[in-house]
């Protein structure tokens, strides 16, 4: 039997692989410090971006052992290639490539997915939208927690949030900042966050915070309409690889399903997101 899975796994990535599979290392080059073509911003909007000490040792260093967390900043102004954001009450100089604007004022509804941040503490997080009706102030629960299925017991409503109009980006099915997506090598499936398209390259985040570029071809985007049910054949994301697993129970109001999957001999349950998995048809 656990041949057998191995042997799936392996038809899947192959399947990946058929397209350009090399991954391209960022590198300090003049497509990170590239005028973007994001519009125009208006002082004192949200943007998520990282924070200038990353940025600053980017500069000098490159990208080798740089993780990035993305956090929310304030919109003051453009200059160049450049955003002048606000961080800690001080004026911050951030390669707009890295940068990700929110709209001032976007509408969602239920089931609708959400680029923001964790509004209760700090850092990007997505969020799958529990409202009802339209709203720019949706409430919503953030997918991207790894340790609580729906709640903390010590704080019932822990993941649960009412947004800040202005504080999120509505994710479409394309390829734009948030999409969930799939980029193979030899062996491995590996799960990323896309943070910007920049022409035909795609610039990601990994699970452990390392930022790529790939070209547009290497990247399989997520199906953002899939429904599972109990008993389906998948592959999800487990510690940052594609793994194979069945769906033990669905809670699509709250964008997750409970997954067995064989980490090395041993048979175990994690939470995934419906967003970042694949269905084996």
């Amino acid at each position: 039997m656990k041949k057998l899975i191995y042997l799936i796994f392996v038809l899947f990535v192959i399947a990946c692989n058929e397209k350009e599979t090399g991954i391209t290392e960022i590198s300090n080059d003049s497509l990170i410090y590239a005028i973007t073509d994001n519009a125009d911003y208006e002082i004192g909007k949200y943007v998520l971006s990282p924070t200038k000490i990353v940025c600053d040792s980017l500069k000098k260093n490159g990208f080798e052992d740089l993780i990035f967390v993305y956090y929310p900043r304030k919109f003051i102004d453009r200059k160049g290639n450049k955003y002048i954001l606000e961080e800690f009450g001080d004026s911050v100089y951030i390669p707009s490539s890295l940068v990700i604007p929110l709209p001032d004022s976007q509408l969602v509804s239920k089931n609708d997915y959400v680029l923001t941040w964790w509004q209760k503490g700090t850092g990007m997080q997505r969020a799958i939208v529990l409202s009802n009706e339209p709203t720019a102030t949706p409430l919503v629960y953030y997918v991207d927690n790894q340790y609580y299925f729906y709640y903390d017991e010590n704080d019932p409503n822990l993941w649960i949030d009412t947004l800040e109009k202005g504080s999120f980006l509505k994710i479409e099915d394309k390829l734009m900042p948030g999409r969930s997506c799939c980029v193979s090598s030899e062996y491995l499936s590996t799960f990323y966050t896309i943070i910007n398209v920049l022409g035909t390259k795609i610039l990601a985040l990994s699970w452990s915070g390392d930022l790529k570029i790939f070209n547009e071809n290497q990247v399989e985007l997520v199906p953002m309409d899939t429904k599972f049910s109990a008993n389906d054949s998948v592959f999800v994301p487990y510690l940052g690889t594609y793994t194979y697993g069945k769906v033990k129970s669905t809670f699509k109001d709250i964008g997750k399903m409970k997954v067995n999957i064989l980490f090395i001999d041993t048979t175990m349950q994690i939470n995934a997101n419906i967003f970042d998995s694949f269905k084996i048809e």
